[in-house]
């Protein structure tokens, strides 16, 4: 215990004295912490890098860092840019594929490697991007629209990095490479993206504000409970926990402590990120063949290049001026944490030797060296960037090229808004029932291994409850898909004539019943087996009688409950 005191006390002191002359240099902080890492770490072997205090410290403190760019995103932003942000990380993945295709056939790379570049290169440092513009003066000059627009699109490529570990593992392992399991990959993330957050602000928003109430104290404890504990819903659920505590940031921003919390809890998360920042310069290492450093040397900086371009061509097209996308480029080079675990899955499966450990370490280390050096530049970086393009061609691709893109997807209309509400509620719909499906399956899980002696009462309550709210649903799609023909058809047959309107709504109507049909004809033989266990009463006995009369009673309160969090579900992620 003396030792780790002594090593934070010299991780602390050291940076300050550091982190003084880089104030006066004008270069970043986050600079300073990583290099007090690279020198009491690997040079001067002062701290241990393998210390569990150290690690614990440092993975609450990017826990802490998400939580709070959680609460500064904001649901309502999420609500009305959510689309734009997916369609920039979209083409940003699209361009790096393409690049890192391209420089792998010119360098005669493998597959496997070409494909560590994309999964590198793919995710930026969100931690790091948010301290960077926390110390810089972009929000006002740019507006806090736009650096929260940039900082979600980091956010959703956390998204792609644990879609991207998800399809990586079934390469190494399985060998294939399916679109099926990358649909599959992605829809889970999003339903339960969706569904954590709708829950969360059902069940905790009121408590959260009771508990505001009540002193200063109570404000910081419950947020940094909030983030915990959705991290730790995350990881049970397998999803990362940085994601988890992201999640639990935005449910927060919806109370009324969000904007304390923020205020107050700053220097705890300064603290523990500090450490974060230091423990990457800790976790470098030195003792290994200098062409091996030099290699991870060019890696990073080609890496950081096909980032750079990448990132800025993405919000260039989105509508950003050049010149303001460059700048923006600038602080989004920073690999994030996922290149060394990436690296680790593959090293555990002997598809890569230790030296690609190496050059992931040092990718994650130079990178946000760089970026908090080039940062203090990015007017002379965006400049240089904006000379290498000719003005009128710059202005032909904006106006003629990006310009119509981007208003394609700003067109509104009667048929628009009909499909996007019907499409809306169906996916909330569809996120609220596969989220409360992963709980039944835990709580089932859960009282097997508790064997108790009410097992059998438990598992029928259960039961009970899941058929309750299976009904609820299905019902809910229903009424979606009939709302949606319906629409569909008022805005389509307006102005014809009823020999036209009433042969199309038949066949509409006889669609929507077949697809009724099918959904109550599916779910009979889903539940089939264990409704027949329960009402099989062969030889009546108190037992069987009690446990139907509980499961009656069970379905008709589960019901009126299912609906009743379904309508409130939908109102917190709508709005309204």
């Amino acid at each position: 215990m003396v030792d780790f005191l002594l090593q934070i006390g010299l991780l602390t002191g050291l940076t300050a004295i550091l982190g003084y002359l880089f104030r006066h240099l004008k270069i970043p902080l986050v600079t300073a912490y990583i290099v007090i890492g690279l020198i009491l770490g690997p040079f001067s072997q002062i701290v241990n890098p393998n210390s569990e205090l150290i690690s614990f410290m440092a993975e609450l403190g990017i826990l802490l860092i998400t939580f709070e760019i959680g609460i500064t995103m904001r649901l309502g932003f999420l609500r009305t840019e959510g689309l734009r942000i997916s369609i920039i990380v979209l083409t940003e993945l699209i361009v790096i594929i393409f690049l890192a295709y391209f420089f792998g056939l010119i360098l005669n790379l493998s597959w496997l490697y070409t494909l560590f570049l994309i999964l590198f290169a793919v995710n930026t440092s969100t931690s790091i991007a948010f301290k960077l513009f926390e110390e810089s003066n972009m929000r006002n000059e740019f507006g806090d629209k736009e650096v929260k627009t940039v900082l979600g699109i980091a956010t959703f490529e956390d998204l792609i990095a644990i879609i991207g570990i998800g399809v990586f593992t079934s390469i190494i392992t399985l060998q294939t490479f399916t679109l099926s399991s990358v649909f599959f990959d992605i829809s889970k993330l999003v339903l339960l993206f969706i569904g954590l957050i709708g829950v969360g602000l059902v069940m905790l928003r009121r408590l959260l504000n009771f508990l505001a109430k009540y002193g200063d104290e109570l404000i910081l404890l419950s947020g940094i409970a909030v983030a915990l504990i959705f991290s730790w819903v995350a990881n049970s659920i397998g999803l990362s926990p940085v994601l988890g505590s992201f999640i639990g940031g935005i449910v927060f921003s919806e109370t009324k402590a969000a904007e304390y919390f923020l205020e107050r809890a700053k220097w705890v998360r300064e603290i523990f990120a500090f450490i974060f920042f230091a423990s990457i310069g800790l976790r470098f290492p030195v003792n290994v063949d200098l062409n091996l450093v030099l290699i991870g040397i060019g890696v990073s900086l080609f890496i950081v290049m096909l980032k750079f371009i990448a990132f800025s061509f993405s919000i260039w097209a989105s509508g950003f001026e050049l010149e303001k996308a460059a700048k923006f480029s600038v602080y989004m080079v920073a690999i994030s944490e996922f290149a060394v675990i990436i690296t680790s899955i593959a090293l555990g499966y002997g598809v890569v030797g230790p030296e690609m450990l190496v050059i992931a370490v040092s990718v994650m280390v130079i990178s946000s060296i760089l970026a908090s050096i080039l940062s203090s530049r990015s007017d002379v970086v965006a400049n240089a960037v904006v000379k290498l393009i000719p003005a009128r061609l710059r202005n032909n691709i904006e106006n003629y090229i990006f310009r119509p893109i981007r208003m394609s997807f700003e067109r509104r209309g009667a048929a628009f808004d009909a499909v996007k509400s019907s499409v809306r509620d169906l996916v909330l719909i569809v996120s609220f029932a596969f989220t409360v499906s992963v709980f039944f399956v835990y709580v089932l899980n859960y009282i097997v291994q508790l064997n108790l002696i009410s097992n059998q009462v438990i598992f029928v309550i259960v039961i009970g409850a899941m058929i309750s709210f299976y009904i609820i649903i299905l019902l809910e799609i229903y009424a979606t898909f009939a709302r949606l023909f319906r629409d569909a058809l008022r805005i389509s047959l307006k102005g014809r004539s009823r020999s036209v309107r009433i042969p199309v709504f038949s066949i509409a109507s006889i669609i929507v019943l077949l697809i009724l049909s099918f959904t109550i004809f599916q779910s009979y033989f889903f539940f089939r087996e264990s409704i027949l266990n329960l009402i099989k009463i062969s030889g009546i006995s108190f037992l069987h009688l009690s446990l139907l009369l509980i499961l009656i009673i069970v379905m008709v309160v589960f019901i009126f409950m299912t609906y009743r969090f379904l309508r409130a579900f939908r109102k917190e992620i709508t709005g309204s």
